[in-house]
């Protein structure tokens, strides 16, 4: 699949978790808040994710996120926050050792990832980025 494919993948994916959620009534808003400032970054994450495994090849995801990196490592290093950044930059060389549909397309590397996401932004955004790299997954079978 091509960037187009799996952007519309996720932006369709992220309606269809939303709904889920909003459907369920089971105590959800005590774990997902479901209010419109979190609805952002939720869409944001699971979109982005959804285009992340394929990070490891010459793409426009690829251009995005490392630049997107650069200016996040030097805020990390002005707010003095140098150990997040030097964890965020390790985390960035990973896919450029690996070959592609290797490590960036495991189930493994998706939960890995969601559990970094979680632990440092809540378990809530942990969640929406594994449904994002889920996504990924599903679209290239």
């Amino acid at each position: 699949m091509n960037f187009q494919s799996h952007l519309t993948g996720g932006i369709i994916g992220f309606f269809i978790a939303l709904a889920a959620f909003r459907m369920s009534n089971i105590y959800i808003a005590d774990v997902i808040p479901l209010e419109p400032s979190h609805i952002l970054l939720y869409f944001a994450l699971f979109v982005y994710m959804s285009l992340f495994p394929d990070v490891d090849t010459d793409s426009r995801i690829e251009n995005y996120t490392y630049g997107a990196a650069f200016v996040m490592i030097i805020a990390l290093i002005y707010l003095q926050m140098d150990r997040y950044g030097a964890i965020f930059g390790a985390m960035l060389c990973i896919p450029k050792i690996t070959t592609h549909r290797k490590l960036m397309h495991n189930p493994l590397t998706g939960a890995s990832l969601a559990c970094v996401v979680g632990w440092f932004a809540g378990a809530d955004y942990g969640v929406f980025a594994l449904g994002g790299f889920a996504t990924h997954l599903i679209l290239d079978l």
